[in-house]
């Protein structure tokens, strides 16, 4: 009897301890994420002058979901980063080849990049794994690389 209260002491320990490893995760994840995204809806966005890799690479550390990683995707493409974006877009791909959402970012990348036959083919992709969804554009961007208004 005693060894199984042990055994029981021991799970409930190894569950407590991987709930708040996740709540550590969970918490980084958003932090990471709320830096993109403050990047992507201030007022005047300001270019990265990495193109956004070195944040990119915060938020693929941090965050697990292709979901998430698809978002910060197409909000570091907001503000021209597309080097970040299209880093957080496949890796968002790679985590999960059935995440439409992830096809979407990539096809936004892929847009931004002058490469819009290839888009087509990653929205035509995202449409064939949930075909109600819509399928956002990427911004034009201008020779500078920075978005161009209206």
């Amino acid at each position: 009897m005693i060894p199984l209260r042990a055994l029981l002491v021991l799970a409930a320990v190894a569950i407590i301890a991987f709930a708040l490893v996740r709540g550590g995760d969970v918490r980084s994840c958003d932090d990471a994420r709320s830096v993109a995204f403050a990047r992507a809806i201030a007022p005047q966005p300001q270019a990265l002058p990495d193109g956004g890799r070195d944040l990119a690479a915060r938020v693929i550390d941090a965050c697990r979901g292709s979901e998430t990683l698809a978002l910060s995707s197409q909000a570091l493409l907001r503000v021209g980063a597309v080097d970040g974006a299209q880093r957080l877009a496949e890796t968002a791909l790679d985590r999960d080849p059935d995440a439409f959402q992830a096809h979407n970012a990539l096809a936004a990348v892929l847009d931004a990049r002058g490469r819009p036959q290839e888009a087509e083919g990653e929205r035509a992709r995202a449409r064939a794994l949930n075909p109600l969804a819509p399928a956002p554009r990427a911004p034009r961007l201008g020779p500078d690389g920075q978005p161009l208004s209206g």
